[in-house]
């Protein structure tokens, strides 16, 4: 990315730069740094020590701080947990609509757990989160299974 880097007393003001036929044109982009911030992921201190004029901050890549790489929205461990969660939701559904027949009475429920109790039952309204959590486990093996690990070599 190319700027241009211009300091004063306290801060940094950057600006990026885009590369045409006649040169250098500024993009509009400008931004004032102070201590501890930071452009992109250059630091202010780096930016400071590049001193005034135009920079390619691509050639810089040794002192840039790069953003931390994450397997994705959840880990094996997040997903396992949410399965266990709604394995809990299932079992506990079951065994309230199972006391629900046995005493009979009333019952305020959401109307889909009501709708799907009234097609499949206790069965259908446990399945209703019991599905869910065997989708999510399954995504916990594979998450787990897919994680970059070092290779061993014998």
């Amino acid at each position: 990315m190319l700027v241009s880097i211009a300091t004063t007393p306290k801060t940094v003001v950057v600006t990026q730069l885009r590369s045409e036929a006649g040169g250098l044109v500024s993009t509009g982009n400008m931004l004032e740094l102070g201590p501890g911030e930071q452009f992109g992921y250059v630091p202010y201190e780096r930016l400071r020590a590049l001193g005034d004029g135009a920079h390619d901050l691509a050639e810089e890549g040794d002192w840039v701080v790069r953003p931390r790489r994450d397997s994705g929205p959840l880990s094996w461990l997040g997903w396992l947990c949410l399965a266990l969660f709604f394995a809990g939701v299932s079992s506990a559904c079951y065994w309230l609509f199972a006391d629900f027949e046995a005493d009979g009475g009333r019952m305020r429920i959401h109307w889909i757990v009501a709708l799907v109790y009234g097609i499949g039952g206790k069965w259908g309204a446990a399945a209703l989160f019991a599905v869910p959590a065997v989708v999510m486990l399954g995504l916990s093996i594979k998450t787990f299974s897919s994680r970059s690990t070092p290779a061993i070599r014998a």
